[in-house]
């Protein structure tokens, strides 16, 4: 199968498989800060397959009793609204009759209507629920709620000033889970575009790339994620979900990105990034493919998280020997590369600056 360097990102799969992505935080956030690092999510974990592409609730059904499904192994599912778990009662077409589910970014904040067969349907966003709170959520920002007006002992509803003195209608999820919707809706604002809000969307976040939630949001949601770490059952829903879709969530992996991109760390550099200055040094550590390279990086590697390592490379169509390239070794301007790795094939255009 024929497939092509995505941006930096190079991308292998073959005929009928789901793409499973490497760790790309690893490769390509190091070095980083705020803005970028927030690019490299968008660049990098964008679901490669969806459960549907129309408003088919079977199907979605299909997908939510997996990820959700509790390790009773009876056919109970968690509901992370109410903190218990439930067996599905069925209709015919085999739709729950006692259950509903909800999207942590409602489709109703979405200008676009396109975004319905992505963003709606992308398994972060949506989470099994009882159906009082399906009804009662709507398009509701979550927040905490300060003014009640109903509590089921779950989660609560009512008013809450986000901002200023305004009372904004909301709903308040569990404590033991306001980390996993925080995280869901940092992803979800991450990696779809940012210039379609409207409605609660419009009072919740930005239309920029950057920091594309507003302070009120940044502040309650860093609130829920710090009172609320990254637990075992938050990372067994990544590993379902990317069995499904192909892809996770990296603030679930790499929960520490939160606090360079929207927390106490925004504006430093995470990790650390040292650019090579002996390419033939055997343990020198690789750099991933990139676009574009200058003198100071000092070689070019032919190394992807997303491409066998035995994988067999040419420059301009003429073969290359090793696994690196040494800049001065390439004139100066674009080139081709490509590879090959059994039935996976790949190209990318770099450019190198001297």
């Amino acid at each position: 199968m024929n497939t092509r360097f995505c941006g930096i990102a190079v991308a292998a799969i073959t005929a009928g498989s789901v793409m499973l992505y490497g760790d790309a935080i690893d490769d390509y956030a190091v070095g980083r800060k705020d803005a970028a690092i927030k690019s490299t999510v968008k660049s990098h974990y964008r679901p490669h397959n969806y459960v549907t592409e129309s408003h088919n609730d079977i199907n979605l059904w299909q997908s939510l009793l997996k990820v959700d499904a509790s390790d009773y192994d009876d056919g109970s599912v968690l509901n992370r609204y109410a903190m218990t778990t439930v067996t599905p009662a069925f209709d015919s077409q085999g739709v729950p009759l006692n259950l509903g589910f909800d999207r942590i970014v409602p489709p109703e904040w979405w200008k676009s209507s396109d975004m319905m067969t992505s963003a709606a349907m992308d398994l972060y966003n949506i989470v099994v629920c009882d159906q009082e709170l399906m009804q009662k959520r709507k398009s509701l920002p979550l927040a905490d709620v300060t003014n009640v007006e109903s509590d089921n002992g779950f989660w609560r509803y009512g008013t809450s000033p986000l901002y200023g003195s305004e009372k904004i209608q909301c709903i308040e999820p569990p404590a033991e889970y306001k980390g996993d919707f925080a995280r869901a809706l940092m992803y979800m604002v991450s990696v779809y575009p940012p210039s379609i809000w409207q409605g609660w969307g419009d009072v919740m976040l930005l239309g920029n790339e950057y920091p594309t939630m507003r302070d009120h949001s940044v502040t309650l949601y860093l609130k829920w994620h710090y009172d609320d770490p990254v637990s075992p059952l938050e990372l067994q829903r990544n590993d379902r979900i990317e069995a499904i879709q192909g892809n996770r969530n990296p603030f679930v992996d790499h929960p520490e990105l939160i606090d360079y991109i929207w927390g106490l760390k925004a504006g430093e550099i995470y990790g650390t990034h040292d650019a090579p200055v002996d390419p033939d040094a055997p343990d020198r550590k690789r750099t991933p493919l990139k676009g574009s390279y200058t003198v100071a990086d000092g070689a070019v590697d032919l190394y992807s998280p997303y491409v066998p390592d035995d994988a067999e490379w040419t420059i301009d169509l003429q073969p290359v020997a090793g696994k690196s390239l040494p800049i001065d070794d390439i004139a100066a301007g674009h080139h081709e590369l490509r590879y090959t790795a059994g039935d996976m094939k790949g190209r990318l255009i770099i450019n190198i600056t001297k």
